[in-house]
């Protein structure tokens, strides 16, 4: 009976560990006022937690990553310290994930977004195959672009930055230095008590506004073939259709996924004492979650 009464008194009463752990929108001129009032209000409603969520709204003069971002962003951590809240990161300038709002391509053009698509003429793509129509599945750029910051860079709009090939393993690399690094350079004294984690949000390869593409890694080919597959039965990929090699194909993309971007922020964050948290981009995605020590889904 005392352990029914102690469960019951939990789950009416439940510890700090279990409270709510909203995204708290970073959208507006940082006042520091009343980033300090918003963080009491919370803690006294008992909310204990919050993701530290960059969104549109936050002024131009504020660039993504910047010092007077950092100002804002450790003022947030010292006064969440000061109240003992917890604080989980967001690692990009919206999302998906996996860019530093541009500053990825901004570093190396050649890690913008890349996919395959079909075309009547290759342009300057690469030719993967012809197809029995006369057509060509070729590799290149696909455009994509990211949500971002400021007013004018939404989905269509001109300062949309553009998304990086989170399949390339030295734009993820990129990707972690000035984003994850950044961060840590900047809080590391928050690490592992007041920061807690990294949220990572719906990481897209091809980016956003890329729907005549799909995901590549150059030289799967290869390994495509190599299982019994045909480059040409990739043309059902943007038919609706499946076949022997679009199981592959799929099977690829996920693995790849997975080593390429979802470990190395994995081991990143265990190697700073703090959690791999956030969710892949669709709601069934499974296998993905296998590095998140924190895994999430959004249906």
């Amino acid at each position: 009976m005392n352990e029914i009464k102690q469960l019951w008194k939990e789950i009416m009463e439940p510890p700090e560990e279990f409270t709510p752990v909203p995204f708290w929108f970073f959208n507006d001129e940082p006042d520091k006022r009343r980033i300090r009032l918003q963080l009491e209000d919370f803690a006294e409603k008992g909310v204990h937690a919050f993701v530290l969520h960059p969104r549109i709204g936050i002024p131009d003069r504020i660039p993504y990553l910047s010092e007077a971002y950092f100002e804002a962003v450790r003022f947030i951590a010292k006064t969440a310290s000061e109240i003992g809240m917890k604080v989980v990161l967001y690692d990009e300038g919206m999302y998906p994930s996996g860019s530093a709002h541009g500053l990825v391509v901004m570093e190396n053009p050649e890690f913008a977004s890349k996919g395959i698509t079909i075309a009547e003429e290759a342009g300057d793509r690469e030719i993967l195959t012809g197809l029995p129509d006369g057509r060509y599945l070729v590799y290149g750029f696909t455009g994509g672009t990211i949500r971002g910051i400021h007013f004018g860079e939404d989905d269509g709009e001109a300062g949309a930055t553009k998304a990086a090939d989170i399949l390339n393993p030295e734009a993820v690399r990129a990707f972690i230095r000035l984003t994850h690094e950044r961060y840590y350079q900047e809080l590391k004294e928050y690490f592992g008590t007041t920061v807690t984690g990294f949220f990572t949000d719906e990481p897209c390869a091809l980016g956003r506004n890329a729907s005549d593409y799909r995901e590549w890694v150059r030289g799967m080919e290869t390994e495509i073939e190599a299982a019994g597959g045909k480059l040409t039965e990739l043309s059902a990929l943007f038919e609706g259709g499946e076949n022997k090699t679009t199981c592959i194909y799929r099977n690829l993309i996920k693995r790849n996924l997975r080593e390429t971007f979802y470990r190395p922020l994995s081991e990143w964050c265990a190697s700073h004492g703090i959690a791999f948290m956030g969710h892949p981009a669709e709601s069934d995605d499974i296998e993905e979650e296998v590095y998140f020590h924190e895994p999430d889904q959004d249906l």
